[in-house]
C-alpha cells in the first residue's frame, strides 16, 4: 500500500509526460524569474541614484525688456529609472503569479507544489513507507544490510561487508543502514545504497515547518496559499478586494521651498500595505527545493523511471546566466556587481540551484 502510494505520488508530481508540466517545472520558472529580478534590482539601484523626479532647471528670460530667472521643475532621468520601474513592476507580477502556481493549495488544485506538500503531510506514517520501500528494493536487488554504530563513525575508514571502504565520518550517522549490493551468488559487486531513519525524520521536520509557514495565517487560521502572495494578489490583481477600499497608504510631507510660488512644496509618497522581507522569496523556494530533494531521494523518484525525461534541467552556469541578463540593459553593471548577485544567490538558494543543475563553479574576475 505504502509503496504503491509513493509510486502514485512520483507519477503525479514528477512524471515524464512531456505534454505536461510538473512541480520542478514550476520551481524552474520561479527561479528564472527570481534571477531576472535579482539583476533588475541591482540595475535600478544604479539608476535611481541619477534620477531626479523634481529637478530644478533655472534659466534666464527677458520679459518686457526686463531680465528674470525662471525655475522649471523637470524630471531628470539619464539612466531610464522610470522605464526600469515599469519593467520591475511587470517582473514582480510575473514572479508572484509563478509563486502562486507553485504553492497553490486550494480545493481545485491537483498537481501543484502546495498539493504535493499536503499529500506528503497527510501521508500515514511516511517514514515507515520510505523504509518499506528501501527494504523492498534491497530484496529485489539482493542487497545485504549493514547497520553502522557509534564506534564505526569514529573511524576514518570503514570496510563494509562487501569489501568496499568508506569514510563514515563524512557520509553517515549513527544508526544508518548501508545496503550492500550483492550479486545473485551472494558475493560483492562493490556498490552501496544508503537508507537512514534519521533522514526520514529530518525530512518530516522540514516538511512540517514549510507547510505551517506557507498555509498558517498570522491569526492561527489556515489558508490556501502563502499570506504574502494573497496580499500581493489583493492589492495588484483585485481592485474589489483592496483593504479599506484603497490600494496604498499615503504619506504627505510639506517642506519649505523658496523657488516655488507659495514658498513650499508638498510630497506625497505611496506605500503598499504589504512588505516583502529581504530574502523572503529566496528562503521559501530553497525550503521547497530541500523538501523536494529529500523526497526524491527517499521516495525513489528516478528509480521508478518517472523523472528521466519529464523534469526540467536549467543546466547552465549561474554567472553566465546572470551576465546574459545584464547584457539586455543599457545601464551596465560592473563585474563585481554580477559576482555579488551570484554569491548572494549561492548563499540563499543552494538547494534550488542543485536541484535544477545550475552550476556555481565559474567565478567572475572582479578587477573590471
Amino acid at each position: 500500500m505504502g509503496a504503491n502510494t509513493l509510486l502514485s505520488i512520483n507519477e503525479r508530481f514528477f512524471g515524464k509526460d512531456k505534454a505536461k508540466e510538473f512541480i520542478l517545472h514550476d520551481l524552474a520558472v520561479c527561479t528564472k524569474r527570481l534571477i531576472v529580478m535579482s539583476v533588475l534590482d541591482r540595475i535600478m539601484v544604479k539608476a535611481i541614484k541619477a534620477y531626479r523626479p523634481r529637478h530644478k532647471d533655472k534659466s534666464r528670460v527677458v520679459i518686457e525688456s526686463k531680465p528674470y530667472t525662471r525655475t522649471e521643475i523637470k524630471s531628470l532621468d539619464p539612466l531610464h529609472f522610470a522605464q526600469l520601474a515599469d519593467l520591475h513592476k511587470m517582473g514582480n507580477d510575473s514572479l508572484f503569479l509563478s509563486l502562486r502556481i507553485l504553492f497553490a493549495n486550494g480545493p481545485n488544485d491537483r498537481t501543484s507544489g502546495g498539493v504535493f506538500l499536503k499529500e506528503l503531510r497527510n501521508f500515514p506514517d511516511i517514514a515507515n513507507a520510505f523504509e518499506a520501500r528501501h527494504r523492498t528494493e534491497a530484496k529485489m536487488f539482493k542487497l545485504g544490510f549493514q547497520t553502522l554504530t557509534s564506534r564505526d563513525l569514529k573511524r576514518d575508514s570503514l570496510e563494509l561487508s562487501n569489501g568496499m571502504h568508506t569514510n563514515p565520518k563524512k557520509q553517515f550517522s549513527d544508526g544508518d543502514e548501508i545496503a550492500v549490493i550483492l550479486n545473485s551468488k551472494g558475493t560483492s559487486t562493490g556498490g552501496i545504497m544508503l537508507y537512514s531513519s534519521r533522514q526520514a525524520i529530518k525530512f518530516k521536520d522540514e516538511l512540517d515547518s514549510l507547510y505551517e509557514r506557507l498555509y498558517t495565517k498570522a491569526d492561527g487560521g489556515s489558508c490556501n496559499n502563502y499570506e504574502l502572495l494573497k496580499k500581493y494578489e489583493r492589492d495588484n490583481f483585485h481592485k474589489d478586494e483592496w483593504e479599506g477600499g484603497n490600494k496604498y497608504t499615503l504619506e504627505v510631507n510639506t517642506v519649505e521651498d523658496n523657488d516655488m510660488p507659495y514658498g513650499k512644496v508638498t510630497h506625497t509618497t505611496k506605500k503598499h500595505k504589504y512588505a516583502i522581507r529581504p530574502g523572503e522569496i529566496h528562503e521559501l523556494l530553497n525550503n521547497f527545493a530541500q523538501v523536494a530533494e529529500w523526497y526524491m531521494c527517499l521516495g525513489g523518484v528516478g528509480r521508478d523511471g518517472v523523472s528521466d525525461n519529464g523534469n526540467p534541467c536549467i543546466g547552465t552556469d549561474l554567472c553566465r546566466l546572470l551576465e546574459n541578463h545584464v547584457a539586455l540593459y543599457s545601464t551596465k553593471l560592473y563585474r563585481k556587481d554580477v559576482a555579488e548577485i551570484c554569491a548572494d544567490l549561492e548563499q540563499r538558494i543552494p538547494a534550488v540551484l542543485r536541484l535544477l543543475h545550475i552550476s556555481t563553479h565559474q567565478k567572475i574576475e572582479t578587477n573590471s
